[in-house]
């Protein structure tokens, strides 16, 4: 069972989006995939207008019902946990609760028993939270979505990288000197990046805009080849570890 978390260095890097195209060309390339949300603003939805369910995962642990029953299908073999839009108390309870803890790794645990081939993908806030915090140790990938920009460079130099985790660069414009520079100048500190860097693509902007994931809304754009090459390269670090067990 493949575990991919994702995580922003800071807010708007991308993050969402960029789970949301992962997790479907995995399931272009006959994979099983869950996608899990770990957003207080629900932005996962937002991509899946016509799949609510009645209830979603903060519901469900709030309450301590079946989080299997908050998840929807996307396509076949594609599934989708959203998060739930959550106020601050709300979410303040569920950093605070053991219960929570447990309820959500008794149903993790569950499903990688069923569904042993699955590949799950975390989608996790860029703010401090506790609820996923066990399972970033657990990540096969950990990737560190970031900028090439001033901001996430002094966030860089301050960050703490654990192992597994890689800065997977996000939103790139080749035609911007400063993304060269800070680009080129990361290739020379100790910064564990990804190979493949995803450039700025309109489409992204636009399939965004028409509530769908990038590979169904332009199948055929820049992006969705970057995206691809991002997942052969994640299935090459799933082979390695699993040469190593």
């Amino acid at each position: 069972m493949p575990l991919i978390v994702l995580k922003g260095l800071r807010g708007g890097v991308g993050t969402t989006s960029t789970a949301i195209a992962l997790a479907r060309q995995f399931n272009q390339q006959n994979k099983e995939v869950l996608i899990i949300d770990n957003c207080t603003e629900n932005i996962l939805s937002f991509y899946f207008p016509a799949q609510q369910k009645n209830t979603t995962l903060s519901q469900a642990l709030l309450a301590e019902t079946p989080i299997e029953e908050s998840i929807f299908y996307y396509r076949p073999h594609y599934q989708v946990l959203p998060f739930g839009l959550v106020n601050m108390k709300d979410n303040l309870l569920l950093q605070l609760s053991f219960s929570a803890k447990q309820h959500l790794t008794h149903f993790l645990t569950t499903f990688i028993q069923l569904h042993p081939d699955a590949i799950i993908l975390m989608d996790l806030q860029h703010t401090q939270d506790t609820l996923f915090a066990s399972w970033i140790e657990k990540a096969d990938i950990f990737f560190t979505v970031s900028m090439a920009e001033s901001n996430c460079h002094i966030r860089l130099n301050q960050h703490t990288f654990t192992e597994n985790e890689y800065v997977l660069i996000n939103q790139f414009r080749a035609t911007s000197q400063i993304h060269q520079d800070f680009y080129q100048f990361w290739q020379t500190t100790p910064f564990p990046l990804c190979p493949v860097v995803l450039h700025r693509d309109e489409a992204s902007l636009e399939a965004c805009a028409s509530r769908l994931p990038l590979y169904d809304y332009r199948a055929n754009c820049m992006l969705v080849e970057e995206i691809s090459q991002l997942a052969q390269w994640c299935f090459s670090l799933f082979k390695r570890k699993e040469g190593q067990s």
